[in-house]
């Protein structure tokens, strides 16, 4: 089946997950290792987010639910020369999601 994706959307291999859980957490887990990189997360992420980020064992931040305010406290104490990745989810089909645009890039 992989084999078959990637020839279809001519790519060298392509990957197929049991379920979204499975994905979030193996492709969480795996880019944070890779790229050494610290995590950020919103309070209300989706539990198959959340256990992608406790397996990945990199350093790990939690900020309040959509509170970008709370996101910047926690980036300034951070260190600048280390890769940040930021999760940020939409539980909810209606919920507004976290305004990360207006976080300013941090040197």
């Amino acid at each position: 089946l992989e084999d078959r994706l990637a020839n279809l959307h001519c790519k060298d291999a392509a990957l197929v997950f049991t379920s979204c859980y499975v994905a979030n957490d193996t492709t969480l887990q795996t880019l944070a290792r890779q790229l050494n990189a610290e995590i950020y997360s919103d309070s209300g992420n989706h539990a198959s987010m959340i256990a992608g980020i406790k397996n990945s064992r990199v350093p790990k931040h939690v900020f309040r639910h959509n509170d970008v305010q709370h996101l910047e406290e926690l980036l300034k104490k951070s260190d600048p020369a280390r890769l940040k990745i930021i999760i940020t989810t939409v539980t909810r089909n209606l919920e507004t999601p976290c305004p990360l645009f207006s976080v300013p890039h941090y040197k």
